[in-house]
């Protein structure tokens, strides 16, 4: 086992870059944490190591070092002889033992449970928080293979200490699957940051002899957010301050790094004191270590970053029944082509039989990045007719040279299932709870009728674990649905059940019929209250932010007919606006059937209403647009709105940077309210004001939730429900929680004036800007 192990870490290091993946994949939801660090959408799986030398609130302390601990004490009671034990999560269970003594194992599993679902098992999020440390400290970046499996009790003792004789640390890591020169890469490599304790170590470190009780493995004048060859270099030169190389660990015994690093005569520690040698061995043991899992563990390929990943598409079928929205994202990767020099995306799609279908066309919504990757984000939001509906897509992303790329999921298109799907409008997580402190979650699906079955929804909640344990229990329900009524050619079932409230946010579920899944649906993107099928508000979401739309247009006919265009029913003419390239007078760009050659008033009407939106707009003959509020830029316009819609010439759809402007049910050309405050939230919640917040140092981190459809409600009922008193809301989306406020500067009001993504009329905070608020 140990040689399989050293091959594949060998053969990840000689190849940097592999084939993309497949989408979808087991691996969709690492790839986001491991990749999305900053902007829009980011994950905040590196706020607590960056900066490298970043500690948990207590001086003498390195989130950094602690992770890479963490990660080799739970492998290292591997057994490869036999093929037991290795990376599973066993120590969460082991931390009482005198071989795991300290708080930094503890205070990892705090951290990595809040990551835990069906798709990142914590074995996996421990590799994950492996790279993530080496690399915000300057490390190499080291390849994640996923798919461990979480062990449900201790595993067997023999992790290393200090005061084992050389011979027992050799026949140690030979036991795990490393050789004599593999033992003194890895000690080299998991201390080039950190040190000793001197509470848990005062044979090494005597009490009052280091600051803040920690010594540090390389020079203490040396930076210790930097992970380099520094503790290689130092030994060979004769000069380490490493305490478990001199000072009183020599006559203790517990000099363990000094005899470790003198096994073969100092050959290995030599080499590593050349800096490229040293960052090379590092990369191919560190994964080595991460890669010791029992046989009957596959796991996958090393992650890599997509080049192009759909982002939480989704069919919903809308009243009465004979249109499916389709809304979504695309991330492209931007690191290879520059994100101005691309002037276009987008989806050209079969519909279900496999025939083309027609395209939609996205807008740029936001940028995101990574250590070493770049991103933007692409929305789009489109009317199917539900008979033909769509079965998958590709994806054209034209750059500024003229070319277009194509990308088609390695020849297999970018799937997209219609036999069953999730109807989030009426499905709901209620927000309060029974005497006990149990939720009720509704979850409606709409089945194809003339498909076969009965679908259920696997549903897989977090239940918290006694005796201490800080990581929860991941359990899973199969619940058969119930049929209700039919509308078009899809039939609605139903199920509801009841899910603890303490966690009952953090749960996922997928509505599934035979091989055909609609997948890891979060219950904390559900509303609070169930809609019924077919109301005014039946599909409503919450208008996108967008920046520039970029597309490519053909000049149109123009009409001079005087003719009044035909509206759907409940539609009325609001008049003809302004409207600009660099500020959309509508915020969302729709792809009505049949696309820009078809386009009519009353099609681009039909499409923004079963889109949710009471504004629609033409524009140049083939584009139309959606929202709820217009601009502060869009002004009535005398004239401009006089070129002929493609799909009927005798009607006007908008003109030159002019909008055909019309409203649903009422509705005027108003700019959306300016979000503001609120006094108090339900639960018991006043406002304290607006404070500066930074990835650095957190005002809150207590627990967190990011949501797309964010109220000032939900984060206080998240946080209630989790034990904090104080919440904070913050980019729109983040919520944020803590026992208290402490230390932390108040700022104006104005800085804190980002509409909640769930309600725009509230405010959550914005960037590095928490809206806080205490018990």
């Amino acid at each position: 086992m140990k040689l399989s192990l050293t091959l594949l870490a060998a053969a990840a290091a000689l190849t940097p870059c592999l084939a993309d993946q497949t989408w979808p994949s087991s691996i969709d939801e690492l790839e986001d944490i491991m990749f999305l660090t900053a902007g829009y959408r980011k994950r905040t799986f590196t706020d607590s190591v960056i900066p490298c030398e970043k500690s948990p609130n207590t001086a003498g302390r390195i989130n950094a070092a602690e992770w890479i601990r963490t990660a080799f004490h739970d492998m290292a009671t591997a057994d490869t002889y036999n093929g037991i034990g290795g990376l599973d999560a066993s120590l969460q269970f082991e931390i009482g033992r005198s071989e795991n003594v300290g708080p930094a194992f503890e205070t990892t599993f705090i951290f990595l449970q809040a990551f835990l679902s069906v798709r990142s098992s914590i074995s996996d999020l421990l590799a994950l928080s492996m790279y993530t440390a080496v690399r915000a400290c300057g490390g190499p970046i080291v390849p994640i293979r996923t798919g461990r499996i979480d062990a449900t009790e201790s595993g067997a003792t023999g992790v290393p200490v200090p005061e084992n004789p050389t011979q027992t640390f050799v026949a140690q890591f030979a036991r795990m699957g490393f050789n004599t020169s593999e033992m003194i890469e890895l000690t080299a490599c998991g201390h080039t940051i950190g040190g000793v304790h001197a509470a848990q170590f005062p044979l090494i470190v005597p009490v009052g002899t280091a600051k803040n009780e920690y010594a540090l493995f390389d020079d203490a004048t040396q930076a210790q957010s930097k992970f380099d060859h520094g503790v290689a270099r130092d030994y060979v030169l004769g000069n380490t301050t490493n305490p478990m190389v001199v000072g009183i660990a020599k006559a203790n015994g517990r000099d363990s790094d000094g005899r470790v690093f003198g096994v073969d005569k100092n050959v290995t520690i030599k080499a590593l004191a050349n800096p490229v040698v040293f960052h090379d061995r590092c990369k191919v043991v560190l994964q080595q270590m991460i890669d010791v899992v029992p046989p009957t563990v596959k796991l996958t390929e090393p992650i890599q970053p997509y080049e192009i990943k759909p982002v939480n598409p989704q069919l919903t079928l809308v009243a009465p029944g004979t249109t499916l929205s389709f809304t979504g994202e695309i991330r492209v990767r931007t690191t290879v082509r520059a994100a101005d020099k691309i002037s276009s995306v987008k989806l050209v799609y079969k519909n279900r039989d496999g025939e083309a279908g027609g395209s939609i066309t996205t807008t740029s919504v936001g940028a995101a990045s990574g250590f070493d990757d770049s991103f933007t984000f692409y929305k789009f939001a489109a009317s199917i007719d539900s008979t033909k509906s769509i079965s998958s897509f590709t994806v054209e992303v034209a750059v500024a040279d003229g070319t277009t790329e194509t990308h088609d999921n390695n020849g297999k298109g970018y799937p997209v299932e219609d036999s069953v799907i999730l109807q989030s409008p009426q499905s709901c997580l209620e927000i309060f709870t029974d005497t006990d402190n149990n939720r009720v979650l509704t979850i409606v699906a709409a089945k194809r009728t003339a498909v076969t079955g009965t679908p259920a929804v696997d549903l897989a909640s977090l239940k918290a674990r006694t005796g201490g344990l800080v990581v929860p229990m991941l359990t899973h329900s199969s619940l058969p649905m119930t049929a209700g009524k039919s509308y078009g050619p899809y039939t609605f079932y139903s199920v509801t059940t009841k899910i603890g409230s303490t966690l009952s946010l953090r749960a996922t579920f997928d509505v599934t019929l035979g091989t055909a899944k609609d997948v890891f649906k979060r219950t904390s993107n559900l509303p609070d209250g169930c809609v019924p099928f077919g109301s005014d508000t039946s599909t409503s979401m919450a208008p996108p932010t967008t920046t520039q739309q970029s597309s490519t247009t053909v000049s149109p006919p123009t009409s001079t007919s005087t003719t009044t265009p035909p509206q759907s029913s409940g539609w009325a003419s609001l008049g003809c606006y302004t409207d600009s390239t660099s500020s959309r007078t509508l915020p969302v760009i729709a792809s009505p059937a049949g696309g820009s050659a078809a386009l009519t008033n009353a099609l681009c009407q039909s499409t923004c209403k079963s889109l949710g939106y009471v504004l629609a707009g033409t524009e140049y003959s083939g584009e139309c647009y959606c929202g709820n509020y217009i601009s502060s830029t869009g002004k009535p316009a005398t004239s401009g709105c006089d070129m002929a819609c493609h799909g009927d010439a005798a009607q006007k759809c908008g003109g030159s940077d002019r909008l055909s402007l019309f409203g649903f049910g009422g509705a005027k050309a108003a700019v959306a309210p300016v979000p503001q405050s609120k006094k108090t939230v339900e639960g018991g919640y006043k406002y304290q004001g607006c404070y500066v917040d930074s990835r650095d140092a957190r005002v809150l981190s207590g627990a967190e939730l990011a949501d797309d459809a964010l109220t000032l409600k939900k984060c206080a009922f998240f946080c209630k429900d989790a034990g904090f008193k104080v919440f904070g809301v913050e980019y729109g989306r983040e919520c944020w929680c803590g026992a208290a406020l402490g230390a932390a500067t108040k700022v104006g009001e104005e800085q804190c004036n980002q509409a909640c993504g769930g309600d725009a009329t509230e405010a959550c905070g914005q960037g590095d800007r928490l809206s806080v608020y205490v018990k």
